[in-house]
């Protein structure tokens, strides 16, 4: 099972998404003609990564009749000094981060099984992310333990610090 991205420095904002697009929680994002719209393949520049499912679902993952923010998605924005906590992986397995991953850059890529996010060691040529730390194993998950890390080039936002 995957752990979506989850945002250690929060700054959060509803953006405009692609209203033919479906993504869920945890999915990077890019700007798409203005709207966004979850990365298709290994993404250089992300605005960030989705906070909420873009077709609100219920308990059960049934689609919901009613969108609370319709053509909107809450999104948990990449900046400066903010960080992410990510599944390692090799060649697409699941791997334990080792200290000598902090410090180096990495793509993410998209699980094509669950659709979750992760950061790929082997990927060091589309490389968007840094690794800055490494998080305590997840309690009560198979990951083994996930990396802090900083997105290279966010798309910058104003956003006021809260």
């Amino acid at each position: 099972m995957a752990t979506p991205a989850r945002c250690m420095m929060e700054r959060r904002l509803r953006l405009m998404d692609d209203d033919g697009s479906s993504f869920r929680a945890g999915a990077a994002l890019i700007l798409a003609t203005g709207v966004l719209d979850e990365a298709a393949a290994v993404p250089r520049t992300i605005v960030g990564f989705a906070a909420e499912d873009e077709d609100p679902t219920d308990a059960l993952g049934d689609t919901l009749a009613i969108d609370v923010h319709p053509g909107q998605t809450l999104v948990q924005v990449a900046h400066p000094g903010g960080t992410f906590l990510m599944e390692l992986r090799a060649t697409g397995v699941q791997i334990a981060p080792v200290t000598a991953d902090i410090g180096l850059t990495y793509g993410i890529a998209k699980d094509t099984d669950n659709g979750a996010w992760y950061v790929e060691q082997d990927d060091t040529t589309t490389t968007c992310v840094t690794v800055v730390g490494i998080a305590d194993q997840v309690e009560n998950s198979p990951v083994l333990a996930l990396v802090e890390v900083e997105v290279i080039t966010p798309i910058l936002f104003p956003v006021a610090d809260a």
